[in-house]
């Protein structure tokens, strides 16, 4: 996938740029979401916040799917792009306003604003690639993404957890801040490079599309089965690590987690990820690996042996992931490219809401490990349930 990454960078300028900018604007909100959990932990929040900011930073993206498929009718995906650059620059007076009162409320809803302008841009970024790249390029369209989506926190993590130890949280916002403008610049930049006219795309409903076949029904489950096996773990992650050394521990599991989603689309070969896609036992087992790892994570005698496991974790995650991406780019055509996206979009955001809401529930009553235990493993037999409807493999 590296190499099929790498290749089509070379081949177009425009997807040079966009991913530039993309990861400019994945620096900004990783900052944010690291200041947020920084503040959390300083504060002692309890689990059930910590799970509720990981709530807030997914399901609120249904509402900005909804509102960015319907504004992609008015709005070119470029512009829609920008548009969403600019509520994350506004959103940062949250942030500031949650550090400056030691607010925990406006903590969380700086998530909420962070989720809601990734839910209005993931389709347009989507319907880009789709117009843009051949269908032979897919699998480099797919690692991009992927790789950005890691980067939301893995740049965020890496440089936040370094220069919180310099620098006070106010000078990180103004650096949020400056990676915002920056991205604006640099997509403007692609925009002019793109090779067809930014133009809105025509409204395809839901409703309105045409009969689905197996792949694409599949296709539009994959990332919400992935949401409800994961989203609980992920949720509680902070609340594994232990207590009383300013959350360090906590930020580094953080930063573990965003290591393996940028580690796992990378070890797909690119000339396989068609086949691969359709392999339903594969993706059970990668679910099984990621349940597997954060069931083992509270007895090991070691905290030196947290790191790789929650690594191997979200590598196994983030394949699925990938493969997920993929047969959402290849299964649909470009006319119906944003509809699917969002409808598929608005599902996972859907679940990992609900999984988070109850692991933050949960959590409180019978403790973080106990709480992703109980969830990872139903979760993960309600998937296989899922997936064992439909025996046969779906080509890629």
């Amino acid at each position: 996938m590296l190499q099929a990454l790498c290749c089509a960078l070379r081949r177009h300028r425009w997807l040079a740029l966009l991913g530039g900018g993309s990861l400019l604007s994945s620096l900004g909100n990783g900052l944010t979401f690291i200041l947020v959990y920084h503040a959390l932990l300083h504060l002692a929040a309890p689990a059930s916040s910590l799970a509720l900011a990981y709530l807030l930073a997914t399901l609120p993206g249904w509402l900005g799917s909804w509102l960015g498929e319907r504004l992609s009718t008015r709005i070119p995906p470029f512009g829609l792009l920008m548009l969403g650059e600019v509520l994350g620059l506004c959103g940062l007076l949250l942030p500031l306003g949650g550090l400056r009162l030691e607010s925990i409320p406006l903590l969380l809803l700086a998530q909420a604003c962070s989720a809601f302008t990734l839910g209005i841009t993931w389709p347009a970024w989507s319907l880009i690639v789709k117009r843009g790249l051949s269908p032979g390029d897919l699998p480099a369209a797919t690692a991009l993404e992927t790789l950005v989506f890691a980067a939301h926190v893995l740049l965020g993590v890496g440089v936040g957890v370094l220069l919180l130890r310099w620098w006070p949280p106010q000078a990180l916002l103004l650096l949020d801040a400056l990676s915002f403008v920056a991205c604006l610049g640099v997509l403007a930049c692609a925009r002019r490079a793109f090779p067809q006219p930014d133009k809105p795309q025509p409204l395809a409903p839901a409703a309105a599309l045409p009969p689905l076949s197996l792949p694409q029904r599949r296709s539009l489950w994959l990332l919400p089965l992935l949401a409800m096996v994961g989203a609980p773990a992920m949720a509680l992650l902070p609340a594994l690590a232990p207590m009383g050394d300013g959350g360090e521990t906590a930020l580094g599991f953080l930063f573990a987690r965003s290591l393996g989603q940028l580690i796992g689309p990378l070890v797909i070969p690119a000339r396989q990820i068609a086949r691969l896609s359709g392999d339903n036992r594969l993706i059970a087992a990668c679910l099984a690996l990621f349940v597997a790892c954060y069931l083992l994570l509270p007895w090991l005698p070691a905290r030196g042996l947290a790191w790789p496991l929650i690594v191997l974790a979200h590598i196994a995650s983030n394949v699925v992931f990938a493969l997920a991406t993929f047969s959402l780019l290849s299964h649909f055509p470009a006319t119906q490219t944003t509809t699917a996206t969002a409808l598929a979009y608005r599902r996972q955001t859907l679940a990992a809401g609900t999984g988070s809401l109850l692991a933050a529930l949960l959590a409180d009553h019978m403790g973080a490990p106990l709480a992703v235990a109980v969830l990872g493993i139903g979760g993960w037999l309600a998937a296989v349930g899922w997936l064992a409807g439909r025996r046969e493999n779906v080509p890629g």
